[in-house]
C-alpha cells in the first residue's frame, strides 16, 4: 500500500482571500454611503422648511404670551393704584408681618416648653447644681461690677486729689503773680495837683510846663459841668521806648518854675498802667516831689474835670 502524504495549504491563498474579502467590503461601503447621502440630499430641504415653520411658530406663541403678559401687568397695576387695593395691600403685609410674629412666639414657646420638660425630667440634684452654677456666674458678674465701681471711686478720689493740688497751684501762682499795692495814705494839703495820665502804659501830663493844657496828647472836649479829657491812643511819652529822659525832665522843670512845695502830681492810673506808674513815681520822688494817685478802669471813660467841686487825689 503506498502512503498518501497531506499537501500544506500555500500562503498565497489565504493573502488572496483576505484582498477580496476587503475590497469587497470597501465596495459595499462605497455603495451604502452613496445611498444615505442621496436620501439625506432629498429629505434635508423638507427638514429646514419644517423647522422654520416651528421657529416661527414658536415666536408668535411667545409673542402672544408676551403681550398677554403686558396686557396683565398693566391691568395689576392700575388696580393696585386703587385706594381699596392699598388698603387690602397693607392689610395683607399687616398679616404676613402678624403670622411671622404667631411663628416666632410659637417657635419660642416651643423652645421654652421644651427646656420646661428637660428640665423636668432633670432630678433634682440636677436641677440644684445647675442653679448653684447659674449663683456661681451671677456671683462672678457682681464681683467683677464691684471692682469696677471700685476702680471708678479710686479714680476719682485720685482727680479730686489732683483737682485740689490743682488748686492749690492755682492760688500760689496767683500769689506769685499778684503784686499788692498799698493805697497811699491821704492826708489834708493845700498844694495844688499837676495831674498826669497813666494809660496804654505811656505818660499823659495834662498841663504843658507852662501850665498850659496839653493838646497834642490829650482830646479835650465841652462838658456841661467843665471839660473831659481823654487821652489819645498812640500818643503820649513812652517810658519804655527811651521816653523816660523826657518824664524826668519834665517833674524837674515843674519844681524849678514853680514855687516850691507848692504842688503835687496826681497820678490818674488806668488799669493797664500800673507798671508805668510804679516806674514814674520813683523819678517825681527823686525830684522831691509829692504825688497820689487814683485808680481807673477801661469803662470809665474819659476824665471829666468839673469847674466847682470834685474831688482830686490827695499826696501821700
Amino acid at each position: 500500500m503506498s502512503l498518501r502524504h497531506q499537501r500544506l495549504s500555500d500562503s498565497l491563498d489565504m493573502l488572496l482571500d483576505t484582498m477580496c474579502n476587503t475590497f469587497g467590503g470597501i465596495i459595499l461601503l462605497a455603495v451604502l454611503v452613496t445611498l444615505l447621502s442621496s436620501r439625506e440630499r432629498t429629505t434635508s430641504p423638507v427638514r429646514e422648511s419644517q423647522s422654520v415653520e416651528e421657529i416661527q411658530r414658536r415666536l408668535q406663541i411667545a409673542e402672544t404670551a408676551l403681550r398677554k403678559s403686558l396686557v396683565l401687568v398693566e391691568s395689576l397695576e392700575a388696580k393696585a393704584a386703587e385706594p381699596r387695593w392699598k388698603d387690602q395691600a397693607s392689610l395683607l403685609e399687616s398679616r404676613r408681618r402678624i403670622q411671622q410674629e404667631i411663628i416666632a412666639i410659637r417657635g419660642q414657646s416651643s423652645t421654652n416648653l421644651q427646656d420646661l420638660e428637660a428640665e423636668s425630667i432633670q432630678s433634682p440634684s440636677d436641677r440644684m447644681k445647675k442653679l448653684e452654677n447659674q449663683t456661681s456666674a451671677a456671683e462672678m458678674q457682681r464681683l467683677d461690677v464691684m471692682n469696677r465701681v471700685d476702680a471708678v471711686r479710686s479714680n476719682l478720689t485720685r482727680l479730686v486729689k489732683q483737682n485740689n493740688e490743682l488748686d492749690k497751684q492755682r492760688v500760689e501762682l496767683a500769689k506769685d503773680t499778684t503784686r499788692e499795692l498799698r493805697l497811699p495814705k491821704e492826708r489834708d494839703t493845700s498844694l495844688k495837683p499837676i495831674h498826669v495820665i497813666l494809660r496804654y502804659g505811656r505818660v499823659f501830663p495834662i498841663r504843658n510846663y507852662d501850665l498850659s493844657q496839653n493838646e497834642t496828647d490829650i482830646l479835650w472836649q465841652d462838658h456841661p459841668k467843665g471839660e473831659t479829657a481823654e487821652a489819645v491812643r498812640g500818643r503820649g511819652i513812652d517810658p519804655a521806648a527811651g521816653g523816660g529822659a523826657r518824664i524826668e525832665e519834665y517833674f524837674k522843670q515843674l519844681r524849678l518854675q514853680l514855687p516850691n512845695k507848692t504842688v503835687y502830681i496826681a497820678f490818674l492810673v488806668y488799669d493797664d498802667s500800673f507798671p508805668v506808674f510804679n516806674r514814674v513815681k520813683q523819678m517825681v520822688v527823686h525830684q522831691n516831689l509829692e504825688y497820689g494817685w487814683e485808680p481807673y478802669r477801661d469803662s470809665h471813660g474819659p476824665i471829666l474835670f468839673v469847674r466847682e467841686g470834685g474831688k482830686n487825689p490827695k499826696p501821700q
